[in-house]
């Protein structure tokens, strides 16, 4: 897929962001932490927009982004915890 334009981002922002969150909340149990693992699955999905090549729906695309964010934060914690 070629670079998207900033609005057309927007559009898909608002579409899926509050389904995202949801799947990201029930993962982390923590609200603040799902508003920013939020946020960082939509700057990762725009940085590699280019690389969705359409295969999936730009949905499944997306909850494959926040899985792979939250595990990676579910990851740290259990580091820190262990560390501590």
């Amino acid at each position: 897929m070629e670079r998207i334009s900033a609005e057309a981002f927007e559009d898909i922002y608002s579409e899926y962001s509050d389904r995202i969150y949801g799947y990201i909340f029930l993962l982390v149990n923590d609200k603040e932490v799902a508003e920013d693992l939020t946020q960082d699955t939509f700057i990762k999905a725009y940085k590699y927009m280019s690389q969705f090549n359409g295969e999936s729906q730009i949905f499944t695309w997306l909850v494959r982004i926040s899985r792979n964010v939250a595990i990676d934060y579910l990851r740290k914690k259990q580091i820190q915890i262990f560390l501590n």
